[in-house]
């Protein structure tokens, strides 16, 4: 769906949509873009589809959204999910990061748990050759197996890179405790 919703784009724009033309540039920007080409119920430009807290990380940038984890359970901050948010049709719940610029995507909804990055929530990022490719990916920000796809790993962004693993480790799923 969104493959399809960025090769609209690039149609209608003339030219392929990129990494390039859009990392680090404001994230409305990429929302925007999407929102003219997939079928929202509802979208959230200032990422308020989902509830954060007062709790800032420890560099005081970004807030803890409630009701996500990472892989293996810790919290998730909004700082890669917080440049716009769309609620799809089916109920698919999609997050934007600008940087990248980066897709999350919630196959089951914000309302139906577990709400975990590498459970149903899976990351996937913008290339300069226009492809969207599952984090984890050859070339993506994070293919750290280790780091960002661990149930015993505490970083802040475990589960991120877990999108690859799901698509092409046999076992993925069989292992998921």
């Amino acid at each position: 769906v969104l493959q399809s919703a960025l090769q609209k784009a690039s149609h209608e724009n003339g030219e392929t949509v990129i990494a390039a033309n859009y990392a680090g540039a404001s994230g409305i920007h990429f929302y925007n873009l999407l929102l003219q080409h997939l079928n929202i119920t509802k979208g959230c430009p200032h990422s308020n589809c989902v509830s954060r807290d007062n709790a800032p990380d420890e560099n005081g940038l970004s807030y803890r959204i409630k009701d996500y984890k990472t892989f293996n359970g810790n919290t998730v901050y909004s700082y890669k999910l917080d440049n716009g948010q769309f609620i799809l049709n089916d109920g698919t719940f999609i997050m934007i990061e600008e940087y990248g610029p980066l897709i999350s995507v919630d196959v089951n909804g914000y309302k139906k748990k577990p709400n975990k990055w590498g459970w149903d929530l899976f990351t996937f990022q913008l290339m300069n050759d226009g492809k969207l490719l599952p984090m984890g990916a050859e070339g993506t920000m994070f293919t750290d197996k280790n780091t960002y796809c661990s149930q015993t790993s505490t970083n802040a962004e475990n589960g991120i890179a877990c999108a690859y693993y799901a698509f092409t480790d046999e076992n993925f799923w069989k292992e998921l405790k």
